[in-house]
Parts: structure tokens; sequence; C-alpha cells
């Protein structure tokens, strides 16, 4: 299969991936991170207009890890950029990413391109993003020291063996989603492209799989059509995004 050859300068992410272009009337949760609605008490489901997936909030974050295989995105008829950022990141105020390991799906029209991104507080990465296609198989991670000691975020491709490293200070990160956050072209937050769907598994917080004090979110538009679905947590802490939108 070929790889995205893409070159850098045909990107036209704004903010690496995870800045969130939101309605100015939406209501924040107490972190800052936009929501459709109200705060969310832990282990409840929540709409968003920008991510989908799963997010934990709590004491300061050691380590945070999934696995996941990159989706073969479905281009056919597409008539503008699409795409979302798959993998785990934070983003406690809008527009305030702090760190994330993710690979990018997109559309560039009928092309698909694919594009593995690490940041941690803002750091740039090493390595070949562009060594990524649909199929690899993927292992996202971030780890942190203590505060004012180092953080790092890391995209494993274990199919090419392409690894990717951001390292940085820490920025008191307590707070990591597993899921899909949007792309940022041109200034707005582009469509979700049909990705059909990807299954996270592994998902790891501390060392420790994910299973309580969980919001779950899916992604819905400005008039509320489902355009991403986030299924249920299994007892194994695996669980599905789905696209939705028609």
């Amino acid at each position: 299969m070929l790889r995205a050859t893409h070159s850098v300068a045909a990107l036209t992410v704004v903010g690496l991936a995870l800045s969130a272009a939101v309605a100015p009337a939406q209501a924040a949760a107490p972190d800052g991170s936009p929501t459709r609605g109200a705060a969310a008490p832990a282990d409840v489901d929540d709409t968003s207009l920008y991510q989908a997936g799963y997010k934990r909030d709590g004491d300061l974050l050691t380590s945070a890890s999934a696995k996941f295989t990159v989706p073969e995105v479905d281009c056919a008829g597409v008539e503008d950029f699409t795409g979302i950022a798959v993998g785990i990141g934070n983003e406690p105020r809008e527009f305030d990413v702090t760190f994330l390991a993710v690979v990018l799906v997109r559309c560039d029209f009928t092309q698909p391109f694919y594009m593995m991104e690490a940041s941690a507080g803002g750091g740039v990465y090493t390595g070949d993003a562009f060594n990524v296609a649909a199929g690899d198989e993927i292992k996202v991670s971030f780890e942190q020291d203590a505060p004012g000691d180092t953080s790092s975020a890391m995209v494993e491709n274990f199919t090419s063996g392409e690894i990717i490293r951001s390292d940085s200070i820490s920025l008191f990160d307590t707070s990591v989603t597993f899921g899909a956050f949007p792309l940022i072209l041109g200034g707005y937050k582009s469509d979700v492209p049909d990705f059909g769907e990807v299954r996270f598994t592994k998902n790891k917080v501390d060392g420790e799989r994910i299973e309580e004090g969980l919001t779950k979110y899916n992604r819905e538009d400005e008039l509320g059509v489902l355009e991403i679905k986030t299924g249920k947590l299994s007892d194994k802490g695996a669980f599905d995004l789905t696209y939705k939108s028609s």
C-alpha cells in the first residue's frame, strides 16, 4: 500500500489539529473545555461540538496510552478538506492544547491523507510523520514527571516502525481525552470525513485501564446532528468511534 507523500507545505492544519472552533454562546465545563450543555459529572454521557470519546479528569496525570488501527477514510465525492485527529490529548481551555499524540485522518478533496503528530507543551516532534497509512497499528502515549520537570508525547507505528516524539517541560496536566478531535483548516473546523469505525484498546491512565470517573462525548454539529458516536466502554477498557454523518 502506498503511503502518504504530501509535503509539509501542503499541510494546512492550524493549532496542531486539536484547537476547537466553538460557537461563542457555547457553555463550558469547569476546566474550560466546551460542551453543548452544563458541565457533566463523572460516568455520564454528554455531547460536544468538537470532540468524541472518553475524558478523564483527576489528579496529576503521570501517563496515558492507547492503541488503535488507522481507519481507511472514504474520500469519494468529497469537495473540500475534511478531517479528524485520532488519539489522545488535552485541551483544558478552548484553543489551549497542552499535549497530543494523534494520527490525522483527512480527505484533501478526493485524496486520502494520513499523518502522525505529537506535541508536549507545544514542543516540536522528531521523526517521519508521513510514514503512516490506513491499516497501520498505532500506539499513542503521554508521560509526565513531577510538576516542573519533563513531559513527553509519542506516536509509535508498529507497522512501519516509525516513532515520533515530542519533549517539553511539564504543564501540570490532570486531564486526558481518548478519541477524536477536529482539524482546524483555514481558521474553520473541518467537517468529519467518512472514517467508518476505529476501535480504541489498551486505554490506560497511570498504568491502569480506564473504567470509571469518565465523561463520554458524542460529537454533534451546531444543529444537533450526530457526527461521531462513542460506543460503550467494555470491561477491558475498549470502545469504538463510529462515523455517523450523512
